[in-house]
């Protein structure tokens, strides 16, 4: 226990001999510059309200008012000072700010959506992936002569869409518009040319095969 007590002891007169060689250290002239620098700075922050106060005082003794703008703007030969144009500008600005920190620019609303026009893409996209990539305009709002023949080949190459379109009792975004999408299924099918159709199809009143020819050569 003595030799703890020794050491404990060595270690206290350290102490007290370094506690007495700081306080024995003067501080230098940065030190004293740097603590009067915090001390003005201090007081300029406390009595800068005073101060405001002293120079609006002494300016409203001097010239009737506390706002040295005013007097610009009646001394002033320039119109926009004289009318204090940027002045009601910064107001105005000032209350614009002010009214956007309370104005909620996401309101909740309906979304209106052209359910044909929709449509119309709908298809226009289809069609890029099965016929390929073409400009493609809305067929006329009038009556359609369809070929059912040629309807049917369209909706066993569509199967899915036709009866999602059909399930839909009121028209949707993702319908097979019918104009539309027959014309440019007509566009864009390609069939190999059949002679015997051709001449089917020119054989109107089956008169038979020269007649058919004559008929083709005038009409050509």
């Amino acid at each position: 226990m003595s030799e703890i007590a020794a050491v404990y002891d060595k270690i206290d007169r350290q102490d007290h001999q370094h506690y007495n060689e700081n306080l024995e250290q003067k501080p230098s002239e940065d030190d004293f510059f740097l603590a009067e620098w915090i001390a003005n700075t201090k007081q300029k922050q406390l009595s800068f309200e005073n101060d405001q106060e002293e120079s609006n005082r002494k300016w409203e003794d001097r010239y009737g008012h506390s706002s040295p703008q005013i007097l610009q703007s009646t001394a002033s030969f320039l119109p926009w000072e004289r009318r204090r144009t940027f002045n009601q500008l910064q107001k105005y600005s000032e209350r614009l700010i002010h009214s956007q920190k309370f104005t909620n620019y996401h309101v909740p609303g309906r979304k209106l959506m052209d359910t044909f026009a929709d449509s119309l893409l709908h298809v226009h996209r289809i069609y890029n992936r099965r016929f390929g990539y073409m400009g493609r305009k809305v067929p006329a709002h009038m009556p359609h002569m369809i070929d059912l023949k040629i309807m049917e080949e369209l909706q066993d190459l569509l199967p899915e869409e036709f009866d999602k379109t059909s399930s839909h009792k009121l028209r949707s975004s993702d319908d097979m518009q019918f104009a539309f999408s027959y014309y440019y299924f007509l566009i864009g099918q390609k069939r190999c040319a059949n002679v015997v159709e051709f001449f089917a199809d020119v054989d109107a009143d089956h008169s038979g095969w020269d007649k058919s020819m004559n008929t083709a050569q005038w009409n050509s």
